[in-house]
């Protein structure tokens, strides 16, 4: 169990951990498609982090690089699937990472922050992971609209 994490139930330690999963796949099926390439993208973005993210943010990275990714990526993803349409799919995953906010608060504060921020820079990687021509237009309306993660509101 991660330090950061000690005062979290199991439940709420599972979702932090699926954070940036469901903020990969979100941004990523936003267009209505998950793309082999953005869940690429996600799993190289994940294993990055391991070493760029600061404090003990990194840490959490490190887990879940070292578990099963591909195999949580899996399991998000097809729940997902199991949603009719683009919107269902999208509220099923914005209700899953809003149910961080309770637990960032319980947190400290920098982790947090920390954390939420880390979750910005998984948007915009794999938004930018595919689509566009020449590198222009690489972003979709329907990504971009969700680029701020406004459902998890600041610590």
């Amino acid at each position: 169990m991660l330090y950061q994490l000690r005062n979290l139930n199991t439940r709420e330690q599972e979702l932090m951990m699926d954070g940036p999963v469901l903020v990969g796949i979100l941004i990523g099926s936003a267009d209505g498609n998950l793309s082999s390439e953005e869940v690429r993208r996600l799993n190289d973005l994940v294993k990055t982090k391991v070493y760029s993210e600061k404090n003990d943010v990194h840490l959490l990275y490190k887990q879940l690089a070292e578990t099963d990714l591909s195999d949580r990526i899996t399991a998000i993803a097809g729940e997902t699937a199991e949603k009719d349409t683009v919107e269902e799919k999208e509220e099923f995953l914005i209700g899953r990472l809003a149910g961080l906010n309770p637990i960032l608060k319980k947190l400290d504060h920098a982790y947090a922050v920390q954390y939420r921020d880390s979750l910005k820079d998984i948007a915009v990687g794999i938004a930018n992971a595919s689509g566009g021509i020449l590198g222009i237009g690489r972003v979709s309306h329907e990504e971009e609209e969700l680029l701020s993660l406004s459902f998890i509101e600041h610590p």
